[in-house]
């Protein structure tokens, strides 16, 4: 609920502020309701789709594309005003063994160590990781640094023996840097 409370206005968030996250997302409750702006019932309106569109598909238990790991990670971003970098650690036949945010940085910048990231890989025992972090500026174009962050990472995934599948940049929509030539060099 943190996350959806901060993303609305002073006055909509005083007004919501004993509420249960379900009372907030009834779109009959905010769509005539004063206490609202515009811009608070959109970005309601967004949340509210996509937690529907979420909880409606089959709990994704592997991932076999980029799109596919932007779709299970996508809620978990939803709202964040700093970057996070989140891992999904898998098995040999890409099944999710644990995901977690391994980072989180500031509004526009966040540190990966990669002994950290992959001191979990070993420990749950993971054969791949997918790694995504978020833009919060929206633009999911990646930076030299998210460029210089995937190519460590792939190289020490190359060392310890656990395959780097994939870097997801979320924002308004997403970049996978698989599907670029970054992964592919």
């Amino acid at each position: 609920m943190h996350k959806i409370y901060s993303l609305l206005s002073k006055k909509a968030q005083a007004y919501v502020e004993t509420m249960e996250l379900k009372e907030v997302l009834n779109i009959l409750f905010f769509m005539n309701n004063e206490n609202f702006t515009r811009r608070d019932k959109e970005k309601l309106i967004a949340v509210h789709e996509t937690i529907l569109e979420y909880n409606t598909k089959e709990d994704i238990k592997e991932i076999r594309s980029p799109k596919e790991a932007y779709d299970f990670l996508k809620p978990k971003f939803i709202g964040n005003e700093q970057e996070e970098f989140h891992a999904i650690f898998l098995n040999t036949k890409n099944r999710i063994i644990h995901t977690e945010m391994v980072f989180k940085g500031s509004t526009n910048t966040c540190i990966v160590d990669p002994k950290c990231l992959y001191s979990r890989a070993l420990k749950c025992s993971a054969s791949a990781v997918i790694v995504a972090h978020s833009h919060p500026s929206g633009d999911p174009t990646p930076s030299n640094e998210d460029i210089e962050v995937t190519k460590r990472l792939k190289e020490a995934g190359e060392i310890v023996g656990v395959d780097f599948l994939d870097h997801i940049i979320l924002g308004d929509n997403s970049q996978s840097l698989k599907e670029t030539f970054f992964l592919k060099q």
